[in-house]
Order: C-alpha cells, then structure tokens, then sequence
C-alpha cells in the first residue's frame, strides 16, 4: 500500500505522519483506521471522519465511533463487507 510506504518513509527521515479525510466512503475509512493503528509513526489525531458525511452506507457493519474515536473493525480483512444495494442504487 503506497500510504504505508510514504509513512515508512516519513518515519526514516524523523518526519511523523498523520491520516486525513478526503470525503471517502466507510469502506476506504475502514481501510485507513487499520493503517493509522498498524503504523507507529502516526502520533497525532487523524481525522477520518468520511463516515459522519453520508446518510447511507455501502457498508452492512456499522462503524464504530465512540467519543471522539474510531475504532477499526475487528473481523477478517478490512472487516467490513459491502452493502450491495446501496452500492447499485449509487451506480451511474
């Protein structure tokens, strides 16, 4: 994954890291809560808060946001698997 790299990088040259949002769906949030716990050169609050921006979720888990923090899924993978009805509703 290139965001471990650049971390890995970052971390090497002394430089510390942080993950933020970019509007992304609750499956690439997932994603960034497993890199951000994985990686030890993240030491300030990230912001992923893509999650909070939708009314739906492609998602059949629900995240979990509990004061202030979110915290990765504990399943298999990426812990999540996709809400395919949404995901067709949503496809242009």
């Amino acid at each position: 994954m290139r965001a471990q790299q650049i971390i890995a990088i970052g971390e090497a040259a002394g430089i510390p890291c942080l993950i933020g949002t970019m509007g992304e769906l609750q499956m690439a949030s997932a994603a960034c809560a497993h890199l951000a716990v994985a990686c030890a050169n993240i030491p300030y609050t990230c912001d992923l808060v893509g999650p909070l921006r939708y009314d739906e979720s492609i998602i059949n888990e629900a995240l979990r946001l509990e004061n202030g923090l979110f915290y990765p899924p504990d399943a298999p993978g990426l812990g999540v698997t996709p809400n395919w009805d949404v995901i067709n509703r949503w496809r242009v």
